[in-house]
């Protein structure tokens, strides 16, 4: 509470200067004696600080530092006249208009022999060429050049967060990753507020693209509070929308997006950007669209389509006609859409357009086989595109997500440090007044720490040796070769009953993701699954048969276990066991509530683990599980144990955990 107020207080204090500023340069414009250029850079300094409050007033300010610019001898200041009112006009949609004026712009630059000027020149036409990825990239990369040059790293960021905004559009996930592997560690050195914002709402898209709810859900989240440090509506506006529609919507409920997106036209009306205000009610538009309220959604459609050219909302209207069955009026907006798209040589769009205008075809034909056929088909290439994608921006968010976590424990560390420094002077103080005392409490104080500090460094080693484990199990799970040959041994699956090998593709990512979970303990019934998916998959893949038996006599699934520990258990008696056997091959888990204990018994029929010494493991994960158990039974009345043993032809792991167990 105290932390909203804070940034309440802060914007207010940030609303409130920028409107005294405006007032004081208003104020030394009334000045006859002002020179031409000072009056058109007051001008220019007042359309920006209306940019992202009042659209209507950023306008006329530009026109009017454009205008006056026009008859002044300083070549400069023209062109900053230029830039700015190129900018409005890009947020107005007219981008067009602003490539003509920027030309004259990027002349004086050449003729002026001012780097900056070109710099800044060439970020603008990249927003200019926004329907055109290929010439913005153009520009983003040739104003970088110059920014180096300059060493301006405010432009430099500018420009890669723009590449990142195409990347995204044109899902290239994995140069995404590489260039918010640079970007990232600036912003979070600058604490750059708003381009955090819009990094992390890209985050959130990407991950949403490649299916990862939590990592979606959590960069949204991310950028959503982070709008509460931010003055910038213009932003807030864009993104409250695009979250709402994009991501909310995608993996929680219409309910609860349509308020996010509500917010955001709130801020677009606000500051009465038309451009704004018509993303945010076509996002509306497909919230009702994809929640079935096609009344709704047309009724929205319907009063943009007179005054718009955005080929988004007339798919959107096609669409809409398709689900109401009027196939042939829907074919015309469906084309004419397309030949916007293609006009601004946007493919993606175009691609998804033309998928969604032969399923409009195959409709109104009425061909079911036909149309199984090409569902089928995009399906499938979605699915091996999804998966040559995935692997690195996974690493790069792992990477950052440790960053985060670090940048936590240096702070706290420098906090601890600081109370330290306070508590040797106030206990120099007490020295004086009862040198006796001092040291009694001191010496208990030193004993407490010492354990505490004992109890950190067995947890440090613990997390350590899990994490030793658990990245070596992602490389195995994550390695692109081994990922290729069970896509290619799935094929056939794919060919003549896909629902079955869609399940083994689930259960592969499914396995895959549990190991990247942050979380100590996780629930018998997760770990259940976790463990049966492991173990159907390497069943399918077994060069010998082997079968595998879960006999649970439980009455709730609730209780919690160390994370990824029955995983970690089966694969020890598959890597241990099973492939020492041609056949037979057994595998069992058996888990009761015994004497207020959850007994878990994992037993396989294998050679075993080390034969010759069974109650010794050189498993780091089952080493370190025995020593997470160590380390919290100092904290219960009654302990779990892990054991390893071998009796007769079987190895046998048993778990035991009192039910009041506590970690």
């Amino acid at each position: 509470m105290f932390n909203k107020l804070l940034s309440l207080v802060f914007i207010l204090f940030i609303s409130t200067s920028l409107l005294a500023q405006i007032v004081h340069i208003k104020n030394a414009l009334q000045d006859d004696k002002l020179s031409i250029d000072k009056r058109i850079d007051y001008l220019i300094k007042i359309s920006k600080a209306y940019e992202n409050e009042q659209q209507d007033s950023a306008i006329v300010y530009a026109d009017l530092a454009y205008s006056l610019s026009q008859n002044g001898k300083n070549k400069i200041s023209f062109a900053n006249a230029i830039i700015q009112k190129s900018n409005i006009l890009i947020n107005l949609s007219k981008e067009e208009d602003a490539i003509k004026i920027l030309e004259k712009a990027l002349a004086i630059g050449f003729q002026e022999k001012n780097k900056n000027l070109e710099a800044t020149v060439y970020n603008v036409l990249g927003k200019a060429f926004n329907k055109k990825p290929d010439s913005a990239i153009l520009y983003y990369n040739k104003s970088i050049v110059l920014a180096k040059e300059l060493k301006d790293k405010d432009l430099i960021i500018k420009n890669k967060i723009r590449i990142a905004l195409i990347l995204l559009h044109q899902k290239r996930h994995q140069e995404l990753a590489k260039l918010f592997d640079k970007i990232i560690p600036e912003l979070q050195k600058s604490n750059d507020i708003n381009s955090l914002i819009e990094v992390y709402t890209y985050m959130a898209f990407a991950f949403r693209d490649l299916g990862e709810q939590e990592k979606a859900l959590y960069y949204a989240e991310k950028s959503l509070g982070f709008t509460e440090k931010s003055d910038n509506k213009r932003l807030k506006a864009f993104v409250f929308s695009s979250i709402g529609s994009g991501v909310t919507s995608y993996f929680k409920t219409f309910e609860e997006a349509i308020p996010l997106v509500s917010k955001g036209l709130a801020f677009a009306t606000e500051i009465n950007d038309k451009t704004l205000i018509q993303d945010c009610k076509k996002r509306l538009a497909i919230l009702y669209y994809n929640n079935d309220e096609y009344g709704k959604a047309a009724a929205i459609v319907d009063n943009l389509l007179p005054t718009t050219k955005d080929p988004d909302i007339i798919e959107l209207k096609a669409s809409i006609l398709y689900e109401n069955k009027n196939y042939v009026e829907a074919d015309k907006y469906f084309a004419k859409a397309y030949k916007l798209y293609e006009k601004d040589k946007a493919y993606i769009q175009q691609k998804l357009l033309l998928q969604n205008k032969i399923d409009n075809k195959l409709a109104s034909i009425g061909d079911e086989s036909l149309t199984r056929d090409f569902t089928l088909l995009d399906s499938l290439s979605t699915l091996i595109y999804d998966t040559e994608s995935t692997e690195q921006l996974f690493d790069l968010e792992t990477k950052y997500r440790t960053l985060e976590k670090e940048a936590v424990i240096n702070k706290k560390e420098l906090a601890l440090a600081q109370s330290k420094l306070k508590i040797w002077y106030i206990s120099g103080l007490a020295l004086l007044l009862l040198i006796v005392w001092f040291f009694s409490i001191l010496f208990l104080r030193n004993k407490h720490k010492r354990k505490d500090l004992e109890d950190a460094n067995l947890i440090l080693e613990l997390k350590h040796n899990l994490n030793t484990s658990e990245l070596s199990n992602i490389n195995n799970q994550l390695n692109p070769h081994e990922i290729k040959n069970l896509i290619t041994s799935f094929a056939p699956d794919l060919i003549t009953k896909a629902p079955d090998a869609y399940k083994k593709m689930i259960k592969l990512f499914n396995v895959t993701r549990a190991s990247l979970s942050d979380k100590i303990t996780e629930p018998l019934e997760i770990q259940l699954q976790q463990a049966n998916d492991y173990l159907e998959l390497q069943q399918s893949i077994s060069p010998y048969p082997w079968e595998f038996n879960f006999e649970i006599n439980l009455e709730q699934l609730d209780f919690e276990l160390p994370r990824l520990l029955l995983k970690n258990m089966v694969e020890n008696a598959v890597k241990y066991g099973m492939k020492s056997l041609k056949e037979n091959g057994q595998i069992i888990l058996t888990a009761n509530i015994i004497q207020q204990k959850l007994e878990i018994i994992i037993k396989d029929n294998g050679i075993g683990l080390n034969s010759n010494k069974p109650s010794e493991s050189t498993g780091i994960g089952l080493a370190s599980y025995k020593r997470f158990f160590e380390l919290i039974n100092a904290h219960n009345k009654k302990k779990a144990s892990l054991a390893l043993k071998r009796e007769n032809a079987w190895t046998i792991v048993e778990i035991s955990i009192p039910l009041e167990y506590q970690y």
